[in-house]
């Protein structure tokens, strides 16, 4: 992984009672973030009424922790997301559904660095 550094040196002199004095200004060290994202599903084909199952892993492949991200979905139109399906590193969460279109949502707490999340549910074929 690499980082990228951003130093500020600016250094600035004053007199004071005779005397200069050299006052350096503060470093700000950036941290880059990589995120990776890999999606799985359980089936290529599928026929009216089988479950598909997903699989979403999210890697957080950087120095840092990623603080409150959040995971949005839309699916495919003629999927539908089974209720009570949707699990967080297999523990049973419950997302947000959008009331229009196809589309659900999950704020995760952290992603700490050089860790994964995976998330997990299923749909059902309309």
């Amino acid at each position: 992984m690499e980082n990228i550094e951003y130093r500020n040196k600016a250094e600035c002199e004053f007199c004071a009672c005779g005397e200069t004095r050299t006052i350096c200004s503060n470093e700000v060290c950036a941290k880059k973030i990589i995120i990776r994202i890999e999606t799985i599903e359980s089936k290529r084909c599928v026929f009216t009424g089988d479950r598909l199952d997903y699989t979403i892993k999210i890697c957080n492949d950087s120095l840092v922790d990623i603080d409150d991200p959040l995971f949005s979905d839309d699916l495919p139109e003629g999927l539908k997301y089974v209720k009570d399906s949707f699990r967080v590193n297999n523990k049973p969460e419950t997302p947000i559904l959008c009331p229009y279109g196809n589309k659900i949502s999950y704020k995760l707490h952290k992603i700490k660095a050089n860790s994964e999340v995976i998330i997990k549910f299923e749909t059902i074929v309309l």
